[in-house]
């Protein structure tokens, strides 16, 4: 089916099946750049990518904004608008949408949706697997325990559901914050509150790190206060083994495990 809107061009734009895909993934990702709208969206092609990505801003359904990606090249990055999010309501259940954070925040939120990706392609070849829900995470999870996630997300195999939120670690963070947030959801998963908000009763914290080196400095300041909940492992192997690979670390031990 075919959506006609009068955009800001004299003509209207004419919403394909394409286009509502790609709004509703961005309803539920904050932010993403064009590399990533491909997957999303699945474009084969830049140049098309490029004029579909124009053709929705100019309609008002998408804001963008450029980075520096480089000394030499700027990079666009996109976001969902209240138009856009009005019109996908209806396949999303949400009518979230924001304006593009300043430069300073927007790798972390693209490394979000790399792992919203990652998870996405990791379920895709595997009917036994699915991710039920997914979110982008802007307040605390309980009204007593003021812990933010970046995500939470909620992955089932069968009829076992796991709840999963993430933590998307930009490796500047001191060792101290990384400890007061640990103790914060070790409180909550102790406290029972968990499960008056959320379909399950209990919960992993997924952490991923920028680096070798921080994932085994986050697992042993983890480790000082609990050896639970918690699972590790870096953005880099995430994109080559796979989020379902055995590639999760522990707060203690040298085993590998798969997420399920």
């Amino acid at each position: 089916m075919n959506y006609y809107t009068t955009g800001h061009n004299k003509r209207g734009l004419i919403l394909q099946a394409r286009d509502l895909l790609l709004l509703s993934e961005l309803a539920r990702v904050s932010l993403a750049d064009r590399e990533q709208i491909k997957v999303l969206a699945r474009f084969n092609s830049t140049t098309r990518a490029n004029l579909r990505l124009l053709a929705l801003v100019r309609a008002g359904f998408l804001y963008r904004r450029f980075s520096s990606a480089s000394a030499t090249a700027r990079k666009a990055v996109y976001s969902l608008s209240q138009k856009g999010a009005e019109l996908t309501a209806g396949r999303t259940g949400t009518r979230r949408w924001r304006k593009i954070p300043l430069e300073m925040f927007c790798e972390h939120e693209l490394r979000i949706t790399d792992f919203y990706i990652a998870l996405r392609q990791g379920v895709k070849n595997n009917p036994r697997i699915r991710v039920d829900t997914w979110r982008v995470c802007s307040a605390s999870v309980s009204q007593s325990i003021l812990v933010v996630p970046d995500g939470y997300f909620q992955i089932r195999e069968d009829a076992a559901a796991l709840d999963c939120f993430l933590e998307m670690d930009m490796g500047t963070e001191a060792l101290g914050v990384w400890v007061s947030k640990v103790e914060q959801y070790l409180a909550l998963a102790k406290s029972g509150e968990y499960g008056a908000h959320f379909p399950s009763k209990q919960f992993r914290v997924l952490v991923v790190a920028p680096s070798e080196r921080r994932l085994q400095n986050l697992r042993a300041a983890t480790a000082s206060v609990t050896t639970k909940i918690f699972w590790f492992a870096t953005q880099k192997i995430i994109n080559s083994e796979g989020v379902l690979s055995p590639i999760w670390s522990r707060p203690e031990g040298n085993a590998r495990l798969p997420l399920l």
